[in-house]
């Protein structure tokens, strides 16, 4: 996400201006007879080099370490003034000038409430009102875990989104910087509540398992063994594992289709895991009878692609008006492989996309627990440049 969200690692920071005054007293001769001054503390600027540093009288203002003037009644150690460069004195700023307005004092978040799935963890959005210019950089820091983020307020708001909490408590406090002050909100207490998983924890009362969905509870005794769950594992001899989805079915949106390879060309159907790629393995139903069809050997789609791109080793589904469809299944090893959201189904379509010639044909990609087609689930089209379907709503 572009964003105009960046990182920062906060860390107080204050300015301290030293300013030394030096008095130095020398005495000037002028052939035999020196004349006094006058008036030694308000002697005007009469150097003819105009040199402000052999002037022991006019130290002006604008030298650069501002040595005030040596009047006796301006001789304050602290009086640096504006035009000093280094004066950039970091007072706090009023009080109300930068403020939470969410998240509220004690609010309790949970896992669910993640702002930002990409980021490990849990993210939540911090809006403050402020006081400072539109376009001020406010960071807020979770002071328990030295974690940071900013972000650029709009006009008197403003909104960081990515603040990172860490389970329990968690102390959030928002930093700005301001026209010549540090703007401090007040400390904000939140929490992140833990979720009570067995599966985590591995922890359950007397007398309880941990059930399928992660909740303690007491054995039922469904199953004994794989054999009482209809082929799915039976868990700790109580429960049998809840069904997962296993199946992949690409229906054909060709319409109209004709030629001897009519609709979708599919060489090869894979799911995307964790980096790992597993191709079809099994074929559980197909329909593929266009009259026409002449590469109608649904064992085609199995395994890696091997068409080369040329029309050799694919199976034309046949086109939408013949209901053309295929089921495959996926092994690796003897285990099946269960597909889940945040996977990817890919599907090597013999088209534009993956040989640079052909047409892209378009289909639909679905997934269920059992090769019933009334049970699946639409993940996406593809065809038409589209060969990724991301898997998710499982």
């Amino acid at each position: 996400m572009p964003s105009n969200t960046a990182r920062r690692l906060t860390r107080p920071f204050s300015a301290a201006i030293s300013i030394t005054i030096l008095f130095s007293v020398f005495t000037i001769s002028c052939g035999d007879d020196p004349q006094p001054d006058p008036n030694p503390s308000d002697t005007p600027n009469n150097d003819p080099n105009n040199d402000p540093n052999n002037d022991p009288n006019n130290t002006p203002n604008n030298t650069p370490n501002n040595t005030p003037n040596n009047d006796p009644g301006n001789n304050d150690p602290n009086n640096t003034p504006n035009n000093d460069p280094n004066n950039g004195d970091s007072t706090a700023c009023p009080e109300g000038t930068l403020v939470f307005s969410a998240p509220s004092e004690g609010q309790r978040f949970a896992t669910g409430d993640d702002v930002d799935p990409v980021e490990p963890g849990v993210q939540i959005e911090a809006r403050l009102s402020t006081t400072l210019p539109s376009g001020t950089l406010v960071t807020v820091e979770n002071l328990d875990t030295g974690d940071s983020i900013g972000a650029r307020s709009a006009g008197p708001a403003a909104t960081v989104t990515g603040v990172s909490l860490a389970p329990g408590q968690n102390t959030l406090r928002a930093i700005a910087l301001g026209e010549g002050c540090v703007a401090r909100s007040e400390a904000r207490a939140v929490s992140l509540d833990t979720p009570d998983d067995c599966a985590v924890d591995a922890e359950c009362p007397s007398g309880q398992l941990c059930g399928p969905q992660g909740v303690c509870e007491a054995c039922q005794a469904e199953c004994s063994e794989a054999a009482d769950c209809d082929g799915r594992a039976c868990v700790q001899g109580c429960f049998c594992a809840p069904r997962e989805h296993r199946f992949v079915m690409i229906e054909d949106l060709t319409n109209p289709a004709s030629g001897d390879s009519p609709g979708a060309d599919i060489d090869a159907v894979s799911v995307l895991k964790s980096g790992e790629e597993f191709f079809a393995t099994q074929v559980e139903d197909a329909s593929v009878d266009s009259p026409t069809n002449l590469f109608n050997d649904p064992s085609e789609m199995l395994g890696p692609s091997d068409s080369g791109c040329m029309v050799q080793n694919f199976t034309s589904l046949g086109g939408r008006q013949f209901g053309g469809f295929a089921i495959v299944a996926f092994n690796e090893g003897g285990r099946e492989i269960a597909i889940q959201n945040g996977d990817v189904v890919k599907v090597y379509e013999v088209g534009n996309l993956l040989c640079g010639r052909f047409d892209d044909d378009p289909y639909q990609v679905s997934v269920s627990i059992s090769t019933d087609q009334g049970t699946f689930v639409e993940l996406g089209d593809g065809g038409s440049n589209r060969n990724l379907i991301p898997v998710t709503g499982l």
